[in-house]
């Protein structure tokens, strides 16, 4: 995809409610919402948004409903996948190698933990205001997540030893998102 003559994307909104059997079902709430891309913007910065709003609005229904085996690994997943792609949006507009982002996503991959090195190697510290089990927790989950543990529900199964808590790595993300913002303003 050339995001160069790019002036809009168009996105769908779905909110999810129980109906009466207790299932979450999808309720669209706007079909077609156009988003400019402007700015810093770039389509990694645009999926990463869509995935982190997606983790938030698990989160709250795990804290609302407390309900979370049934949800498995996937707000784990979303969170993840999110922080992949914010980092990856802050290295491309860094230094993007002359890459276009396919070629720049492939480079990196799902590699979690090489995306943090890159970025302290430009002098970012994404490390601030995170304790030394939470810096060893995200390089030991970036491991799994670089696996592809996280892509599939196995988070359901108990004797599955990834880090399904997604308060945490909520906290964690979060921190390194804030971390990212406070450098770049």
């Amino acid at each position: 995809m050339n995001l160069k003559n790019l002036k809009m994307i168009s996105v769908g909104l779905t909110k999810f409610i129980k109906n009466d059997q207790g299932e979450l079902v999808p309720i669209p709430l706007e079909i077609q919402q156009i988003q400019p891309i402007a700015g810093e913007e770039n389509l990694f910065s645009f999926y990463a948004r869509n995935f982190l709003n997606s983790a938030e609005a698990m989160k709250n229904i795990l804290i609302q409903e407390g309900n979370g085996l049934e949800l498995g690994n996937v707000p784990s997943f979303l969170y993840l996948h999110a922080l992949e792609l914010v980092l990856k949006a802050e290295l491309f507009n860094l230094d993007n190698q002359g890459l276009d982002s396919d070629k720049f996503g492939r480079r990196y991959g799902h590699n979690l933990n090489l995306l943090l090195i890159d970025l302290e190697s430009q002098g970012i510290n994404w490390k601030e205001n995170l304790t030394n089990d939470e810096i060893s927790l995200i390089s030991k989950i970036g491991d799994d997540y670089k696996s592809k543990l996280y892509n599939y529900a196995n988070g359901i199964d108990h004797s599955n030893h990834l880090k399904i808590d997604v308060l945490t790595i909520s906290k964690i993300v979060d921190t390194i998102v804030d971390n990212l913002k406070n450098h770049f303003t």
